[in-house]
């Protein structure tokens, strides 16, 4: 593995690709995240509340979040060797999303089978465990054609398009599945609802693969002084920039997944939403994402990947506590927007710095590395979030009066909170790797809540035009 990790160069390679229409393909990469939207609003996002409907116990719940995320994560090398074997990435990405896209044929199959809570929950899990790790593998594939399809002078643009495409889809599939299915709970036909939107997600994933299969497949190139093992990836972590950087997000993702996959059931089971209410609460972090997406953007184009990384990580170590004081519908629906609005920031942030701190070359093998530590630390949050609940059946006297809950999920958001707050310390252990301004916080956030002109005067008293500055 070479020193030249941590750099930014264009890939040499591409010029001897012949030419493609770079403008068309970076289109149709943003144009994609509208299927791929919406099979996360009609597939993915439902399927807690799916689980939750068929009876299965908390800890297969949370072993739906996790397990298919570990064997994701354990079979990421196999991307790398799918990928060196196949001369056209776009066919490989086609036959992956292809075959994720008729995994929810079974899931749906479940719910008309007769069994008991349990045994849908292990039917669940293989089915969806088989959906992840299609999807899984086909990342490393993408963020290695992506890179050599952008300009990297584009990428914080097409990021941010895309974004804001699968959030709008987000959007309007939460809100059209919320009352679909209170629609159909009304008349006893719960099962026919989830069936109707799990069918809408794999239409959706079919169309995806479609589209992949259109991306302009330029031939990847990859030489023996470009591979190293997982093992030699974390031995360097004292000198790679890259590294330090996974290890904040994959303990940041730790902290966060504690309590992240117990919302669904905290707000179905234990304060009992109907269909349409846990809708709206979800969706407002979508809308929330959807209005300041693009403003995330021209900020991360200023300030870099890293400074919209510490702003979002210190919001989120504030937000679980905020479940503790009310569990009305409008202040549910208030977090998830803070959380929603944390999220874009955070997620265009995490994918920009892989491509701009990754030569091409080495790009999809980072990417899958980070993503088997990434993807474990999820699983670790989990699991640990799951044997409390299993352990701490009650929590008497968490949370505000007004709140008028015992649930045990409470003790998870605490604890997600202060394990969170400590993680921030690794924010110093690596440092930005493009040119940036410096802009004091405030002037960030005025920009963020619309006030752009009041964010303008600290700019201006703080000689925000300075550049190359890594903003610690």
């Amino acid at each position: 593995m070479r020193d030249d990790e941590d750099s930014l160069p264009e890939s040499p390679e591409l010029h001897q690709h012949g030419s493609f229409d770079r403008k068309r393909a970076q289109r149709l990469i943003e144009l994609e995240a509208i299927p791929f939207g919406l099979q996360g609003a009609f597939g993915e996002s439902f399927i807690g509340p799916y689980a939750v409907h068929l009876g299965a116990p908390k800890p297969l719940i949370a072993l739906l979040s996790t397990l298919p995320l570990l064997f994701g994560a354990l079979l990421q090398p196999l991307a790398l060797s799918l990928m060196t074997r196949f001369k056209s990435r776009s066919n490989l990405l086609f036959s992956l999303i292809f075959i994720q896209s008729f995994t929810w044929f079974p899931v749906i199959a479940i719910g008309f089978v007769h069994l008991t809570g349990e045994e849908s929950g292990w039917a669940l899990l293989l089915a969806t465990t088989i959906y992840f790790v299609s999807g899984m593998l086909s990342g490393p594939i993408w963020n290695s054609l992506v890179g050599d399809l952008i300009e990297p002078r584009n990428r914080v643009e097409a990021f941010s398009h895309r974004n804001l495409y699968t959030g709008s889809c987000m959007f309007v599939g939460f809100i059209v599945v919320g009352f679909l299915l209170k629609y159909a709970s009304h008349r006893g036909l719960v099962l026919y609802g989830f069936a109707l939107t799990f069918l809408i997600a794999a239409i959706s994933r079919f169309i995806s693969s479609i589209m992949l299969k259109w991306h302009p497949s330029p031939e990847y190139v990859s030489s023996k002084a470009d591979y190293f093992s997982f093992l030699q990836f974390l031995e360097r972590s004292y000198e790679s920039n890259f590294l330090k950087f996974v290890i904040f997000v994959a303990v940041t993702n730790f902290s966060i997944n504690i309590s992240a996959p117990f919302v669904t059931v905290y707000l179905l089971r234990d304060l009992s939403l109907n269909y349409t209410d846990y809708s709206v609460a979800i969706a407002a972090g979508f809308v929330c994402q959807l209005l300041v997406m693009r403003r995330w953007g021209s900020i991360l184009q200023d300030v870099g990947s890293r400074r919209v990384l510490m702003i979002s990580s210190v919001g989120f170590a504030v937000t679980p506590f905020l479940w503790l004081f009310s569990a009305n519908l409008w202040w549910l629906a208030f977090i998830s927007g803070i959380r929603g609005a944390l999220g874009a920031g955070y997620h265009l942030s995490v994918s920009t710095f892989l491509f701009d701190a990754v030569t091409p070359a080495k790009r999809a093998r980072c990417a899958a590395y980070s993503s088997i530590i990434n993807n474990l630390s999820i699983v670790l949050g989990s699991l640990v979030g799951g044997l409390i609940v299993s352990v701490v059946p009650r929590v008497e006297g968490l949370g505000a009066a007004s709140l008028q809950t015992d649930s045990s999920i409470l003790l998870l958001f605490v604890l997600s909170g202060i394990i969170n707050v400590t993680t921030l310390a690794f924010l110093t252990s690596f440092k930005e790797v493009r040119e940036v301004q410096h802009r004091p916080t405030t002037s960030i956030l005025f920009d963020l809540a619309f006030l752009r002109f009041f964010g303008a005067i600290p700019f201006r008293m703080g000689n925000g035009e300075k550049k190359g500055e890594s903003n610690r």
